[in-house]
């Protein structure tokens, strides 16, 4: 997928104001919380962009 410029300002932008809009209303999460949502945004996007020399973890792969 190759967005433009403007959509991709558009989408920071919509995610800016998401996340504004979730640290105005508050609540807890722990350091394990985040770092499994992280790590299966990160899968998530290994998935749909793979890369040429990624070794499938998202990790540049040794060369041989």
């Amino acid at each position: 997928m190759d967005l433009s410029r403007a959509d991709r300002e558009a989408r920071i932008r919509a995610l800016r104001e998401t996340l504004d809009a979730s640290i105005a209303t508050g609540g807890q999460v722990s350091e394990a919380e985040i770092d499994a949502a992280l790590d299966a945004a990160d899968r998530a996007l290994a998935d749909r962009f793979p890369s040429a020399g990624d070794d499938g973890e998202g990790r540049p792969s040794s060369p041989t």
